[in-house]
């Protein structure tokens, strides 16, 4: 039964109790008078009204507390997670994330220090450690690390859609390797691609989503977002002046220019 259905048949409900204890008491009250027992008619309409106005204050919290809905932790999984964002980026012409065992090491764990750098005011807190100690060693990656909280793998992707920075992150082609893990509705994703040169170590080159989240003025959309400080990317620009801007706000510029 709906949550408002149920609510009106509690109300319903106890108007029907309280229609019933005032007929009683009515019929009470004509027989008391009716046979003039007048001291015994006051002791018993109070009486009466405290044990009826109880028992109507404890059926009216009784139920409130039966129709009122209780929201339930989300369960959805790391792989629910993972499907969704292949769902999305193939809606979008992207091709879809392969699974990579070497970006889920140990990503359970990064999952809790994520979440406790939000805790701390500190975004994707101890990403470069974990990208070092983890995934360097087994090969040569460039990566990137999304985190967001949703009800379902559906509001995840919305929040991510919200942000220039993440959705980029989860739409770019170059990006076709991918781990996720999800707990109690907060999902983090690792995604990215193997760089095609050799080297003694791996790396993560370009702007991260780490560090401080500050306001930013987004050129393209000429609006207030917040990112976090080490999206934005200084340099020159085609026209010859340098600017220090996200990488979306790049993309929008140059493309601005070659069409100006």
């Amino acid at each position: 039964m709906p949550v408002e259905e149920m609510a009106r048949t509690g109300e319903i409900n106890m108007w029907r109790i309280v229609f019933f204890y005032g007929l009683f008491t009515g019929i009470f009250v004509f027989i008391a008078f009716w046979r003039k027992i007048f001291r015994s008619t006051a002791v018993a309409l109070i009486i009466c009204w405290l044990a009826g106005s109880s028992l109507v204050l404890f059926i009216s919290s009784f139920e409130n507390q039966a129709t009122t809905p209780t929201q339930s932790t989300p369960t959805f999984t790391g792989q629910d997670l993972f499907d969704a964002v292949n769902k999305y980026r193939k809606e979008k012409g992207i091709e879809e994330l392969k699974l990579e065992d070497k970006l889920c090491n140990n990503l359970a764990q990064r999952y809790f220090d994520v979440k406790k750098g939000i805790d701390e005011g500190i975004a994707h807190k101890g990403l470069d450690e974990w990208f070092d100690k983890y995934v360097a060693p087994y090969g040569n990656y460039s990566i990137q690390e999304d985190f967001a909280w949703g009800n379902t793998p559906e509001e995840v992707i919305k929040a991510w859609e919200g942000s220039p920075g993440h959705r980029l992150s989860i739409l770019e082609p170059k990006n076709k390797l991918g781990c996720s893990y999800a707990a109690e509705g907060y999902g983090i994703i690792v995604l990215g691609y193997k760089l095609a040169y050799t080297s003694n170590s791996g790396s993560n080159e370009g702007p991260s989503r780490t560090g401080r989240i500050i306001s930013y003025h987004e050129w393209c959309g000429d609006k207030d977002i917040s990112i976090y400080e080490n999206e934005l990317i200084t340099k020159k620009s085609s026209d010859g002046n340098i600017y220090t801007m996200t990488q979306g706000d790049w993309d929008c510029y140059e493309n601005f220019l070659r069409n100006k």
